[in-house]
This record gives C-alpha cells, structure tokens and sequence, in this order.
C-alpha cells in the first residue's frame, strides 16, 4: 500500500481553501498510485484550538465530513483527517 502524507500548512478556520488544498493533493497522490492520504492534526479547520471552541458549535461538522468524503469518492482515494 502506498500512502501519501500531506505536508501543509491550513488556512485557519477557512474550510473552502483548505478543502481545496487536500482535492489537489489527493488527486496529485492518486496519479502517483497512493491510495490513502493521512492530513497533519486539524488540517481542515486550521490549527487553531482557541478559535474553534466558539467557531465549532456554530459550524456544520457533518456537512465538512460529507465534503471530504465526496472528495475522497472523487479521486478514488481514502482520506484520514483530524
């Protein structure tokens, strides 16, 4: 099994671009015959553990996961994010 380990810096709290961020890197892994790729700890909402205590309650969580998931179905590959 190949897997490719993601290595970038988020964008803090701005969910559009780092999803973006992981589309392109899964696509790029997948083309390189990866079939999983593991993101650094909070890579989808940015690292920033005071921020989204407040920012999390008032989010849709599920609605993030969905998106990842569709990205993961897209490119054929499995995502594992934190």
């Amino acid at each position: 099994m190949r897997i490719a380990l993601l290595q970038v810096e988020a964008e803090p709290l701005d969910i559009d671009a780092n999803l973006e961020t992981l589309r392109a890197s899964a696509e790029s892994a997948r083309r390189a015959d990866a079939e999983l790729v593991l993101t650094p700890e909070l890579f989808i909402t940015g690292y920033a553990p005071a921020a989204l205590r407040d920012w999390l309650p008032e989010n849709d969580v599920a609605g993030i996961q969905q998106r990842v998931a569709q990205i993961a179905a897209e490119t054929g590959i499995a995502i594992v994010t934190s």
